[in-house]
């Protein structure tokens, strides 16, 4: 099993769920021990979708952080804009 693919099925939103509604216990910080998570089945696909799997999940990773630095240098363009015409004006 690929490391990378263990940590995406770990931290997908439904092992997330599953974990913490039938495995975790704590009421208000929620712990799985480690007996708990050697029991908890996770599915092996074939290595090459594994690593299929991991490729996607990096583009994913790296999509989202390009959009987040558009969103950020798009704003930051749009203040100095609109900064620079309300200086402006008389």
């Amino acid at each position: 099993m690929l490391p990378e693919y263990l940590a995406w099925w770990l931290n997908h939103p439904v092992s997330q769920d599953t974990l913490i509604s039938k495995v975790a216990r704590g009421q208000y910080i929620p712990f799985v021990s480690k007996a708990d998570l050697l029991a908890f089945h996770v599915p092996l696909p074939s290595l090459e979708v594994q690593e299929r799997i991991v490729a996607v999940d990096r583009l994913h990773r790296k999509e989202r952080a390009l959009r987040e630095r558009l969103d950020f240098l798009t704003q930051q363009w749009v203040d100095d804009v609109t900064f620079a015409a309300a200086d402006r004006t008389p």
